[in-house]
């Protein structure tokens, strides 16, 4: 499944999405610059950065606008939230790993996305 689907099949909301590919793609240049001493598996250290926070949008808090939003687009995004935690809980951590789970990736990237 492409990521674009995934962040799709989820209602990632955009600011989320872009976050991941920042940290994901900052991930790729200090992989890239580390001493040859060090041993990494870039692949998936790179696709557990474009998944690692999946699960946030249960921690958003909307009654303090800090992004400019429409009013119909913060009803939008409440109601992924609500049915996110009767889904998958409250704890943003348990949902990511439930996600990933369901959309069946390596036990690497969820041990990547775990260890925070």
């Amino acid at each position: 499944m492409k990521l674009l689907d995934i962040y799709n099949r989820f209602f990632i909301p955009e600011n989320l999405r872009t976050h991941m590919l920042r940290v994901a793609g900052l991930g790729k240049i200090i992989a890239d610059n580390l001493s040859k001493d060090i041993k990494i598996d870039q692949n998936i250290l790179i696709k557990a950065l474009l998944v690692h926070d999946m699960g946030n949008i249960v921690k958003f808090d909307f009654s303090v606008k800090t992004i400019p939003i429409s009013p119909s687009k913060i009803a939008e995004l409440r109601d992924v939230k609500d049915n996110f935690v009767q889904k998958y809980g409250a704890d943003a951590h348990v949902v990511t790993e439930k996600i990933l789970n369901k959309i069946d990736v390596s036990n690497s990237i969820i041990e990547i996305t775990n260890s925070n």
